[in-house]
């Protein structure tokens, strides 16, 4: 049976995932009951502006990963990105292996229009903007590395690139 993560669609308080690991289409709006029967776990976060990270850390230390292999697998974009070695994956450790991974792979999502808008954007809510005496590279550069501070940064909100990154 192949693997694959079955998570809510229809609208879910912040704070909550939910998710299932068996088969494509399962799981989909089900009673607790049901639920339960299904294996389906749901398991409440923080409402912390972490939720995202809380969910992450939470599938990563699910059952369903072998927890040598996760970190074997993490400490090996760790020594890639400079990063000291993981021994506890908790929200900050992600975010901050999150945001190097982002730094390092940054043009994959650059090169996106729309991501480019949404970098854009969210930097310029930080103070970021295009200077007329900024070439296209400096403000590239000075792009990214406040979406990767902001990334870094505790309690601010995981964006789609994140969940691309992830």
């Amino acid at each position: 049976m192949p693997f694959s993560l079955n998570h809510a669609r229809a609208p879910v308080p912040t704070g909550v995932v939910r998710y299932r690991f068996g088969t494509a289409g399962e799981g989909m709006r089900l009673d607790p009951e049901e639920q339960q029967r299904k294996g389906i776990v749901m398991h409440n976060v923080p409402k912390d502006g972490n939720c995202l990270y809380h969910c992450l850390v939470q599938l990563y230390r699910s059952t369903n990963w072998l927890h040598d292999e996760l970190t074997d697998r993490l400490n090996v974009y760790a020594r890639m990105l400079g990063l000291p070695e993981i021994v506890h994956l908790d929200v900050q450790t992600l975010r901050n292996l999150m945001s190097e991974f982002i730094r390092t792979f940054f043009d994959n999502w650059w090169e996106d229009a729309g991501l480019r808008q949404e970098i854009v954007d969210q930097v310029a809510e930080h103070g970021v903007t295009r200077s007329p005496y900024q070439t296209p590279d400096e403000f590239r550069s000075a792009a990214r590395e406040q979406f990767c501070r902001l990334v870094a940064t505790n309690r601010n909100w995981g964006r789609i690139i994140e969940v691309d990154a992830a």
